[in-house]
């Protein structure tokens, strides 16, 4: 899963820098015994961090800049695929 998310930020990197998101991409440490990597999307009306372990856990933190309303949904993705689905949802929201 970890990879899916490394190779999704490469692959839709024209979409994120059209839309004006800054990214950052954080793979947590080797040592930990549950692998986890996450992207922070930073843009002019919200932030959004997605954290994704290996087993497929998923979390979506948010935060609206104009509210300080914070959300978090966890999700727990069955496949790659799903994970792509995801990613490519909470960017929509940036749409």
């Amino acid at each position: 899963m970890i990879a899916t998310l490394a190779a999704w930020i490469d692959q839709n990197r024209p979409e994120l820098d059209r839309l004006g998101l800054m990214v950052a991409y954080t793979q947590g440490p080797a040592d930990r015994p549950k692998k986890a990597g996450w992207i922070d999307l930073d843009g002019p009306t919200m932030l959004v961090r997605v954290t994704v372990w290996e087993s497929g856990e998923c979390d979506i933190e948010t935060a609206l800049i104009g509210s300080g309303e914070q959300r978090v949904e966890h999700r727990d993705l069955a496949s790659p695929a799903a994970l792509t689905d995801t990613l490519t949802e909470v960017v929509a929201r940036f749409a």
